[in-house]
């Protein structure tokens, strides 16, 4: 039990840890929202994670990594 409590603080911890400044993508003139990268993601508008960062610009790994944040925050 203590240690399942640990185990949820240290997830609760990171998921708050300050990082870099959020970058704002854009996807056909709008802004790329959470709802909307995992609308995307989720019902396979983009086959992966990898194209849709190409087609936004966003650097490798960089809405992979914003992606699992908001997964684990629901």
């Amino acid at each position: 039990q203590e240690l399942t409590k640990r185990i949820a603080f240290l997830k609760e911890k990171t998921l708050k840890k300050p990082g870099r400044k959020r970058q704002t993508f854009y996807l056909n003139g709008t802004e790329l929202t959470d709802e909307e990268l995992l609308y995307l993601i989720d019902y396979e508008y983009y086959d992966s994670i990898g194209k849709l960062e190409k087609d936004v610009g966003a650097g490798k790994n960089q809405l992979r990594n914003h992606y699992n944040k908001v997964k684990e925050k629901l």
